[in-house]
């Protein structure tokens, strides 16, 4: 049997959820981009202006502004302050990397929920060190918003790290917090019921002081990837670490730290890691190190490397510059975006999921409104990266032999349903094989959450199998024949294989044979079609003499002793003597023999025999085999 595995993948359709919902970037001093339109136009009459933090938030469908904040102010869509956060700041800071991030509630479109973080947990501006959250609701103030509620406390002593990600059909979203001086996650999931209980893990490196005295440790970027596998942060000086964890969508929980520490200079203590970002297909993690005085750096690291050292050791420059790098931050059309203090420009990564010098990197490629400080906007990974639903892995191959099987190794375990039932599953989902027995159409549903239910039908084909056949040139060969030719006869065939005795001699189309000699000879072909399905056929010939058995039986011979005539023989060509007799008239048996050389010589237990007549009769096997008598008289004189 045939086993193929060769695969393509399909199902490759995306979830339209929150589609647009991260195309307006309000950022900076003043600053906007508008990904509504391609390429990305600059963007006018934005109010925010931070030196670091911000976000903003955009209609899933229309991709029209909605809100955004610098982690103090929220803003309508028409740039006017929402009252409320007027009357009562939100406790995040335009100083903190990431001050806040908006995340719009599962099961009703009118509430947004704003998580916001301090700046050097409040040391800057003697505020609140906590990350909270506060609620929005888009039906107050005309249709603009308002917020119904503020600040509630969910860590008490938070760095100023946030991140969120969102399922493909919105129904959840984790965002994910981290306590000062300690190394303890704080993880909460949104849905339709509100806010949960934290999850919390511990591991990673400890977020705390360990010199610079400022509590600038508590700085950097910390990202989902967009399928909500990873979770990558780094920290700025003096700690200096990117990590890269695993997360589990299902319980909230982060583990399993890949950890690189960069050296931190005292002479430089300004120069520290900033920036990270997951490409769009999560292959790569980017981060940016941040330099005052000498070239900052974008390094780019592999994470299908094999193994946690493997990871680290890919670790790759791919951009420099002496304007400080900042923010790195998926664009929801592919590429990734870059900033650099005081400009009117982002660097862009135009392939981030290829490696080195591939992904592409320009500088002050794309142009603003406004000017840039370090950070860019922090929206939900997914609404920047739509993550494509499981891929079910088909077979390439569509035609295959009867008793063939088709193996389609997976990656994506239990969200596939598959009509007719020709197929099996390995314990482990890790393997579909398909069996049929007659040209048959698949139907594949994608029954994951992502999917919508994406169906596609494949069909495989069964090849009719070729038919082997061939006959003997000549048909029916003798000794006289130098060589015997096997002419092929095959159907639907396109290579061959000779075997005598169970060992290959030949692959020719035909096959021709020396003269093996007399007796019964075997032959085996095995015809193959293109897909290497074969068909075995085994033919017998017999080779004969070209002359035909014959007798020679004398009537008379005379046992006198003149060694002439003495000895009663039977004589023959292409005959096998089975049993030769001797009787008199009375019918006693005076002699027998099996052996052709071996004759009478007229005596009966030493005895010579009378002169007279006597009988013979011979069992004896022709040139073909069969089986033949001969009988007569014969006349003793002497």
């Amino acid at each position: 049997m045939k086993n193929l595995i060769i695969c393509l993948l399909v199902f490759s359709s995306l979830s339209l959820f929150a589609q647009n919902a991260g195309n307006i970037w309000y950022f900076g001093q003043n600053a906007g981009l508008n990904f509504n339109t391609n390429p990305p136009s600059p963007l006018a009459g934005g109010q925010i202006n931070t030196i670091e933090g911000c976000s903003s938030i955009a209609d899933p469908v229309t991709g029209n502004l909605l809100f955004y904040s610098d982690g103090i102010t929220v803003w309508d869509k028409n740039h006017n302050p929402m009252p409320a956060s007027l009357a009562t700041p939100l406790n995040g800071d335009p100083s903190s990397t990431q001050s806040g991030v908006i995340v719009p509630q599962p099961g009703n479109p009118s509430i947004y929920y704003i998580f916001t973080t301090p700046a050097q947990l409040g040391s800057w501006t003697f505020t609140s060190a906590a990350m909270c959250y506060s609620i929005v609701d888009m039906t107050l103030n005309g249709g603009n918003g308002d917020l119904t509620s503020v600040n509630n406390v969910l860590i008490d002593s938070a760095t100023e790290k946030i991140a969120g990600i969102g399922n493909c059909n919105g129904s959840e979203y984790w965002i994910a917090g981290h306590q000062w001086g300690t190394n303890n996650f704080y993880v909460y999931k949104l849905t339709a019921a509100g806010l949960s209980a934290p999850v919390i893990s511990s591991v990673g490196a400890v977020h705390q002081d360990i010199g610079s005295g400022q509590k600038s440790e508590s700085i950097g970027y910390m990202k989902f990837s967009s399928d909500g596998k990873k979770l990558g942060l780094v920290t700025y000086v003096n700690l200096n670490v990117m990590e890269l964890f695993d997360f589990n969508s299902l319980t909230g929980t982060v583990s399993n730290p890949i950890t690189e520490v960069y050296p931190f200079d005292p002479n430089n203590n300004l120069d520290g890691l900033y920036g990270c970002s997951f490409s769009p297909d999560n292959s790569k993690f980017y981060v940016s190190f941040f330099s005052q005085f000498a070239s900052s750096t974008i390094y780019q690291y592999d994470l299908n490397a094999p193994n946690p050292a493997a990871i680290l050791a890919s670790k790759t420059s791919v951009a420099t510059a002496l304007t400080p790098f900042g923010a790195i931050q998926n664009g929801p059309n592919g590429k990734m975006y870059i900033s650099s203090f005081g400009v009117t420009t982002l660097d862009v990564i135009n392939n981030p999921n290829l490696s080195g010098a591939a992904c592409s990197y320009t500088a002050a490629t794309q142009n603003i409104a406004g000017t840039t400080t370090f950070g860019l906007p922090v929206i939900i990974e997914s609404f920047l990266t739509v993550a494509a639903p499981p891929l079910f892995n088909l077979p390439a191959e569509d035609k295959i032999c009867i008793g063939d099987t088709i193996h389609a190794p997976q990656t994506t375990k239990n969200t596939f349903s598959i009509q007719p039932n020709s197929y099996s599953v390995n314990a482990d989902s890790s393997m579909v094989n398909f069996f049929p027995t007659t040209t048959t159409t698949y139907t594949i549903v994608n029954t994951s959450d992502c999917a919508t239910n994406d169906t596609t039908l494949f069909t495989i084909t069964i090849v009719p199998p070729p038919v082997a056949d061939f006959i003997f040139d000549p048909a029916v060969p003798t000794l006289r024949d130098a060589t015997i030719t096997l002419l092929n006869q095959s159907q639907l065939a396109d290579h061959y294989e000779w075997y005598e005795n169970n060992t290959l001699h030949g692959t020719s189309t035909d096959y021709t044979v020396s003269n093996p000699g007399l007796g019964t000879f075997c032959y085996t072909l095995i015809a193959y079609n293109t897909l290497g399905c074969s068909n075995t056929v085994t033919k017998c010939v017999k080779i004969k003499d070209s002359v035909l058995s014959t007798f020679f039986i004398p009537n008379v011979f005379t046992p006198n002793g003149d060694g002439l005539n003495d000895i009663f023989r039977v004589k023959g060509k292409n005959i096998h003597i089975n049993l030769f007799s001797i009787y008199d008239r009375f019918g006693q048996l005076l002699f027998q023999t099996d052996d052709l050389t071996t004759g009478w010589n007229g005596d009966y237990k030493g005895v010579q025999c009378e002169v007279g007549t006597y009988f013979y009769l011979i069992h004896y096997s022709d040139a073909e085999g069969s089986g033949k008598i001969e009988k007569g008289d014969l006349t003793l004189i002497r």
